[in-house]
């Protein structure tokens, strides 16, 4: 696991405990009642798995050699700050008023199971399933017994009747792409040094000096790029963020290949999914994958070896994380990664503007 997820984990952890000590029983509750811890018998540290079911939506979070994923999405990397935040939020949560309900009641305030509300079960393992809570939707304003309930939950451990009010921001969508990863690729415009298209649709060579200078390739002298389609090709991989992953068997058909090289060393192949008659749907898939730019090293310049060997590991790594998955991607993004040579340039000021001639006036006029 790398130091930054064990570092957040840590925190988590940490924060954990500081709440189990400095909260106490009746702290934050109203009336005569006093807050309930929901999961005091569970210890943080022996959650494994995290399961959210609501109605026919199920999502799996499991811990993986220290790392957490979404089982359905066949073990894809889960978004670990959003795994923190809710167990945070879960171990801290207090309540706010007990409520006296039975099954009818239940059903009416959405917490009688998981279609009516939202269950949250937490695991040791496989197998065993520590304790599990249903959340209801956010309330309505209305008074149930002398409570006023407006953008609150009901909460209450399943196999129990006692229900209680939260006034906690519980966010526990069931969807797993929700969960996954979302980050990933953060190559900064500045660090890219050349953009390139060789599939035979539409081909260009696109260069960056150090002053973000682009030339084109064989650009003509009636011909201008476009400022604004050349920095947004430069830009395509910063902050590039995904919303669903799939892993597929063999190459789907790729309509689109760039190759993008940086400064560091590495280049980055995307290579875009034919939308395959869909053009109504407003996202596309891609697959992305890196390689070493081998440069021209002394055998006897050990920076340069060294930047080279830092290039490879990061390779490594990248691609271990993204071989044989395909992302989905707005299709704002996804245009600047389909671009062709005569996207490039600027429509309609190619060649010399013409000059349009005075108006003489003609005698007797």
């Amino acid at each position: 696991m790398k130091s930054k997820t064990l570092t957040l984990l840590a925190v988590v952890l940490v924060g954990l405990i500081a709440v189990s000590f400095l909260t106490e029983p009746g702290q934050g509750g109203r009336g005569n009642e006093k807050a309930v811890e929901l999961l005091s018998s569970v210890a943080p540290s022996s959650v494994k798995k995290i399961v959210i079911e609501s109605g026919d939506q199920i999502v799996s979070l499991s811990q993986v050699e220290g790392n957490w994923t979404v089982k359905e999405k066949n073990g894809y990397a889960a978004d670990v700050s959003r795994v923190s935040s809710l167990l945070l939020k879960m171990f801290s949560l207090k309540t706010a008023d007990r409520l006296a309900t039975n099954e009818d009641l239940l059903k009416e305030l959405g917490i009688a199971d998981k279609n009516s509300g939202t269950r949250l079960g937490l695991w040791s393992d496989d197998v065993t399933e520590l304790k599990a809570l249903i959340v209801s939707p956010v309330t309505e304003a209305r008074k149930v017994g002398t409570t006023l309930t407006l953008g609150a939950r009901y909460v209450r451990v399943d196999g129990s009747l006692d229900v209680y009010l939260v006034k906690d921001a519980l966010d526990l969508p069931a969807s797993p792409a929700y969960w996954i990863r979302s980050n990933l690729l953060d190559v900064s415009p500045d660090k890219i040094v050349s953009v390139s298209r060789t599939d035979g649709k539409g081909n260009f060579d696109v260069t960056f000096t150090e002053g973000n200078e682009a030339s084109l390739e064989d650009l003509k002298a009636d011909e201008q790029l476009s400022d604004l389609t050349v920095s947004q090709l430069q830009s395509a991989l910063e902050n590039l963020k995904v919303s669903d992953v799939e892993k597929r068997d063999g190459q789907s058909d790729v309509s689109d290949t760039l190759v993008f090289k940086t400064k560091d060393g590495v280049s980055y192949t995307t290579m875009v999914v034919s939308n395959e008659g869909k053009d109504e749907t407003p996202e596309r898939w891609i697959s992305v994958s890196a390689a070493v730019v081998e440069p021209e090293v002394d055998p006897a310049q050990d920076d340069a070896n060294k930047e080279n060997k830092s290039a490879a590991e990061e390779v490594r790594r990248f691609n271990e994380m993204t071989a044989g998955w395909y992302f989905r991607i707005p299709d704002y993004v996804a245009t600047r990664l389909i671009v062709q040579r005569d996207g490039l340039l600027n429509a309609g000021e190619t060649g010399p503007i013409p000059v349009t001639p005075p108006m003489i006036p003609m005698p007797g006029k």
